[in-house]
């Protein structure tokens, strides 16, 4: 059977920044001046420092022979900040030799200077290969089994991927298969534990963290995240135990070191802070983190001008909405360089908004609604910064629409402060109230202990000292009425159901979405479009919020009742209905050969008769899956893609515009909106010349979130004609399974 590939340049090919050819003079390298010595003295210079590490993979041929032990490896740091010229000084076998040279290979320094200026350094880096206590035995049972080994690496690697794609409760899920088959494999209770961590499951987080030290008492990383997870639950002294012992392993630990420092930072000890948070940037420079811990502990300490420039500085090296937003946060409190405040929280908001662009309430991602928590951060961030400048009314539309979206500690405190400039004192009371009271779900993270004494405080002085407790019960009846709006219940309907809704105007509902309910609630739907939603988002904030909430509703009620989850609660049970198991989905999917189906690609295809699959691609983090299509004997193709890239529509269509101009008399003829199992997307009729063969035919792509779908079908111009028909029935027929089913648990999904 014989197939024409599609163009080489397609498949496989990845929107991700391609590595830039580096290229430096030929200069001798230098010698780096010695601890004791001063840089360019006796033609000497500043050593290199590493800003970006990539550790080795270990051979598995060296696994299994358990050999250990340290590549020493002679290497050149160059000007262009990477390393060349590798040779190895001490070897210990050639599979770790190659591993250790592959790994430095790919690491980025910070260059060394020689009168001021960067030149080639010759260092010599040391490469440890340890195994953890049963490392390559997944566990007793089945010591020595090949295809155990195989499994439970492959489970790995899928655990790993999705932590690494922010889909926590997968990566969670495959990580308890891998500890319930192999429970005593080498770091499946650290990626159990760090994924657990991440949504916020902090003592099932602990037992698994300690579990790997049990493991393995000299863990390169368990303390570490063991600390972490103490810092979540505000458990200061032992947070503080576990990153000093990471430091103990590995004394170049940076995140143990940043980890601690950001901790005691927030702990309000400065003092002790500050050594360690130079330490972290001493062994990797530009962490955007720990240089605003830096700005604030000087801000705090009297020193402004060091402070503002550390801040300044977080900005450059990372300018990202978080970074903006953290930065903008760190003025207002110290009611510093207001209108610059502004600016960066307005940028952040711009940055977080931007991702929001091409929401649709049929297919709400997780991804979505996180940005929709972060939102509300960002709302309360930019609402402070208006009252520090005496701008109350601004203060007070953020305010409260933050607290609308996503009640918290921090956003109750600002908005009753609020309230108390304006004169309305009981509303004051009330939001202290119910700012206290948001503290008290199940699922939250453990509140600052010093900012929630500070509110508690403020509420009895507002407030009836001796009446504290009932009106913090009173604040948690206000945030649920504060969430609760009632539908008319015509025709008269009963039962309960979940859906999404969309929130365009500010204060009107532009789209429904029903998630799951009875079918008798379906008439209601209509009545949605006309609701008033009790808090309108900010004037001009040019973005649509995905919500989510519960409708119930009884026959002899006149209302029904909807009420409205927090964005963060939101975001954590979509996650955790995103991880369900699918593979009886897959299983009766495979039934018909005429469809294609794959779950982890995302995507679903009838296929023209005679037209089979040729060859996929599984994708990972940093590269796209691919599927390619073909029939016998034909010259064209059909080519489905996905990656994650984050980018919103606009700049993915723009950098798949870039990539494709490069080709042969690349031509974009025409492009149209269209739209794929209610997936809106964009069209663009193409060709171009590869070789002497020039073809034609169109390219479809679709974004939610920084997830990407194209389909390409392509043919020589001079047969085109005989493939459209097919190829144009094989495009109506995409939908998007994983936009649905979203499912996460990925052993019987691998290509």
């Amino acid at each position: 059977m014989r197939y024409l590939l599609a163009p080489l340049f397609l498949f496989g090919m990845s929107l991700s920044a391609q590595e830039p050819d580096f290229k430096s003079e030929t200069v001798e390298p230098m010698r780096p001046c010695a601890s004791n010595q001063a840089a360019n003295a006796a033609a000497c210079a500043t050593p290199p420092h590493i800003s970006h590490r990539v550790d080795p993979t270990y051979p598995e041929k060296s696994r299994r022979e358990r050999t250990e032990g340290i590549v020493r490896l002679k290497v050149v740091v160059g000007d262009d900040g990477f390393a060349h010229d590798i040779q190895v000084s001490k070897s210990l076998a050639p599979d770790l030799d190659q591993a250790a040279i592959d790994a430095v290979k790919q690491w980025k320094f910070e260059p060394g200077q020689y009168l001021n200026k960067p030149v080639p350094v010759e260092i010599t880096i040391e490469v440890s290969f340890r195994l953890s206590p049963g490392a390559g035995l997944p566990s007793t049972a089945n010591a020595g089994s090949a295809s155990s080994t195989d499994e439970s690496r492959t489970l790995f690697v899928d655990a790993n991927e999705a932590y690494s794609r922010r889909d926590y409760q997968t990566a969670a899920n495959i990580a308890r298969q891998i500890t319930a088959k192999y429970p005593r494999h080498y770091s499946a209770w650290n990626l159990l534990g760090i994924a657990l961590l991440e949504l916020n499951e902090l003592p099932a987080a602990e037992d698994a963290l300690k579990r790997q030290i049990e493991i393995d008492p000299s863990s390169v990383n368990a303390y570490n995240n063991l600390g972490r997870v103490y810092w979540r639950e505000r458990k200061y002294a032992e947070a503080e135990a576990e990153f000093r012992k990471q430091i103990a392993i590995n004394p170049e630990d940076h995140y143990a070191h940043a980890n601690l420092g950001l901790m005691l930072r927030s702990a309000k000890k400065c003092e002790a802070a500050m050594p360690e948070l130079q330490r972290a940037l001493t062994i990797t420079r530009n962490n955007a983190g720990v240089m605003l811990a830096q700005g604030e502990c000087d801000l705090d300490s009297g020193n402004q001008a060091r402070g503002l420039s550390e801040i300044e500085q977080a900005t450059s090296a990372a300018a990202s909405a978080g970074t903006w937003n953290s930065a903008a946060y760190v003025l207002a409190k110290h009611k510093l360089e207001l209108d610059r405040a502004e600016k960066w929280a307005q940028t952040a908001l711009t940055i977080e908004t931007a991702q929001l662009g091409d929401l649709s309430v049929n297919h709400i991602s997780v991804a979505q609604l996180r940005i929709a928590t972060s939102i509300a951060s960002y709302w309360d961030t930019l609402g402070w910064v208006y009252f520090q400048r005496g701008d109350t009314a601004r203060a007070q539309t953020y305010l409260e629409a933050a607290m609308f979206l996503n009640p918290s500690l921090e956003c109750g405190d600002h908005l009753a402060q609020t309230y108390e400039r304006l004169g309305r004192h009981n509303d004051a009371v009330r939001l202290y109230g119910m700012a206290l009271a948001s503290t008290e779900s199940g699922d939250a993270v453990p509140p600052d202990p010093i900012l929630k004494a500070e509110v508690r405080d403020r509420l009895a002085k507002a407030g009836d000292p001796a009446r504290v407790a009932a009106l913090i019960d009173q604040g948690r009846a206000d945030l649920t009425a504060a969430r609760t709006l009632t539908i008319t219940n015509k025709p008269p309907s009963a039962g309960s159901g979940d859906f999404h809704i969309v929130i365009a105007d500010p204060d009107k509902i532009a789209g429904v979405h029903e998630l799951s309910s009875e079918t008798a609630l379906n008439p209601l739907v209509p009545a949605w479009s006309s609701l008033t939603l009790p808090v309108p988002m900010p004037q001009g904030a040019g973005v649509k919020i995905p919500r989510r909430g519960t409708l119930s509703c009884a026959a002899d009620q006149p209302s029904c009742r909807f009420l409205l989850l927090p964005a963060s609660d939101a975001a954590r049970i979509a996650s955790r209905e995103a991880a369900s198991d699918t593979a009886s989905t897959t299983k009766s999917a495979a039934v018909d050969p005429h469809v294609y189906d794959n779950l982890a690609l995302g995507m679903r295809i009838s296929l023209a008769d005679n037209w089979k699959l040729v060859k996929e691609e599984k994708g990972s983090f940093s590269r796209p899956g691919n599927a390619l299509f073909g029939k016998e004997g034909a010259l064209a193709f059909l080519l489905l893609t996905r990656e994650h890239l984050e980018a919103p529509a606009d700049l993915y269509s723009k950098t798949l515009e870039s990539g494709l101009a490069r080709q042969k008399d690349f031509q974009r003829t025409a492009d149209a909106p269209v739209v794929r199992d209610g997936v809106p997307g964009e069209r663009w009729t193409v060709r171009w010349t590869q070789g002497d063969v020039t073809y034609s035919g169109f390219m479809e792509f679709f974004s939610v979130g920084d997830d990407h779908y194209r389909i390409t079908a392509m043919a020589p111009v001079e047969v085109i004609s005989r493939y459209s028909q097919s190829l144009e029935e094989m495009a109506r027929s995409l939908q998007f399974p994983l936009l649905r089913l979203e499912p996460k648990v990925l052993d019987n999904l691998k290509p």
